[in-house]
C-alpha cells in the first residue's frame, strides 16, 4: 500500500466516528458538529487522492472529476455533502434529515472511490490477481500453458466449414455496415433532438407553462447529463417557487458541469442573494462577469449585493454599467430619514 492510499484510508477512518454520531444524536448542535468533522476528514481523503492539500470544497471535487477520479454520481453526492456541511456552519441552522442523508450518501460514495480502485497512481485491491480456482489455489492472472488433449478437432471438420467462409464473411460485413449506419442515425437523432428539445423547453418557460417546461428540461437533463443549461433553468424555477433545496442542488450541478458558464454562475449568485448571503452572492456575480463581461444582469444584481454589504460607491459603478433593469430598485442605497418636524 502506497503512502497516498494509506493517507486516504486514514482520513476515512477518522471520519467514520463522526458519521456514526449522525445517527446516535438528536441535538442539532451535536449533529452539526459531527457533520463538519466528517466533512473535514472527507476533504482530507479527497485531497490525498490527488495530492492537492491546498484545494477544498467544490474546487477540490471539480479537480477530481476532471482527472477522472470521480464519476458524475460520486461528484454530485460529494457536492451535496459539502453543501450540507456549509449550512451546518451557521449557528442558527438546525441540520435536517436530508442533510444527514446527504452526509451519509456522500461518505459512502467516497468509500466506494477509496475501496474501488479509484486511487490515482495505485492499483486496486487484488489487481493483477484472479479469484480462487476450483482447486483452492490463487492464480496470478498469467495464462497457463496449453494442456495436451486427445479431443482436438480433426482437420476434415475444418475442411467442411470451408464452403461457408465466403457467406459468413458477407454476413459479418453486412452486420458491420448496419451497425455503423444505425449508430450514425442514433447520434444524428441525439444531435438534432437535443437543441430542438431545449428550444421547446425554453419556449414553454417563456410562455409561463412551468409544468411543461420543468418536464422538458428534466428530460433534456437525463438525455444529456453533461449539459448545464437544463439544470440552470430547473434551479431558477425552483428558486422562483421558493424550493431552496432543489434550487441549490440543480445550480450546484450546473456549476460543477460547466464551471465557466456565466449564466450558471449568475443564477447561483441570485440564489445566494435570495437566501440572504450577499457576500457569497457577490463572488458568484463577479465570476459571472469575468466569464461574460457583457452580462448586464449580473452587473445589476451585483450592485444589489454590494448595497446590502454597505458598499454603495462600488454598487453605483456597477449599476451605471448595467443600466436600467429589474435590479434598479434593489440597487438603490437606503435614503436617510427626514428630520423630525419642529414645533
Amino acid at each position: 500500500m502506497t503512502a497516498g492510499s494509506r493517507a486516504v484510508l486514514g482520513a476515512l477512518d477518522a471520519a467514520r466516528p463522526a458519521i456514526e454520531r449522525l445517527g446516535s444524536t438528536t441535538r442539532g448542535d451535536d449533529i452539526a458538529a459531527a457533520m463538519l468533522e466528517a466533512w473535514e476528514a472527507s476533504q482530507d481523503a479527497l485531497r490525498a487522492l490527488i495530492n492537492q492539500p491546498s484545494l477544498g470544497g467544490q474546487a477540490l471535487i471539480r479537480e477530481l472529476r476532471q482527472r477522472g477520479a470521480l464519476t458524475l454520481d460520486q461528484a454530485h453526492a460529494l457536492v451535496e455533502f459539502g453543501a450540507a456541511a456549509e449550512r451546518a456552519k451557521a449557528n442558527d441552522y438546525a441540520p435536517t434529515d436530508s442533510d444527514v442523508r446527504a452526509a451519509r450518501v456522500g461518505f459512502q460514495q467516497l468509500e466506494a472511490v477509496a475501496h474501488g480502485g479509484a486511487l490515482l497512481g495505485t492499483a486496486a485491491p487484488g489487481a493483477g490477481r484472479e479469484t480462487l480456482g476450483a482447486g483452492g489455489s490463487e492464480r496470478t492472472g498469467v495464462a497457463p500453458p496449453p494442456v495436451p488433449t486427445s479431443d482436438v478437432a480433426p482437420a476434415p471438420k475444418a475442411k467442411r466449414l470451408a464452403p461457408y467462409k465466403g457467406t459468413l464473411g458477407k454476413i459479418i460485413a453486412a452486420a458491420l455496415v448496419l451497425a455503423i449506419v444505425g449508430a450514425g442515425a442514433f447520434y444524428t437523432w441525439r444531435w438534432w433532438s437535443g437543441p430542438r428539445a431545449l428550444e421547446q423547453a425554453r419556449s414553454a418557460y417563456a410562455a409561463g407553462r412551468r409544468i411543461e417546461a420543468r418536464d422538458k428540461f428534466s428530460a433534456v437533463a437525463k438525455r444529456s447529463p453533461r449539459l448545464a443549461e437544463p439544470h440552470i433553468y430547473l434551479g431558477r424555477m425552483a428558486r422562483e417557487d421558493g424550493d431552496r433545496q432543489t434550487a441549490l442542488r440543480e445550480l450546484q450541478q450546473a456549476v460543477t458541469l460547466e464551471p465557466r458558464n456565466a449564466t450558471a454562475l449568475r443564477e447561483m449568485g441570485s440564489y445566494l442573494l435570495s437566501i440572504g448571503d450577499p457576500t457569497l452572492a457577490s463572488r458568484f456575480y463577479v465570476r459571472a462577469i469575468e466569464a461574460n463581461p457583457q452580462d448586464q444582469t449580473a452587473m445589476g444584481y451585483l450592485a444589489c449585493a454590494l448595497v446590502r454589504l454597505g458598499r454603495f460607491e462600488e454598487a453605483q459603478r456597477f449599476l451605471a454599467r448595467a443600466g436600467q433593469g429589474p435590479w434598479s430598485v434593489c440597487a438603490m442605497p437606503p435614503q436617510p430619514l427626514p428630520p423630525p418636524p419642529t414645533r
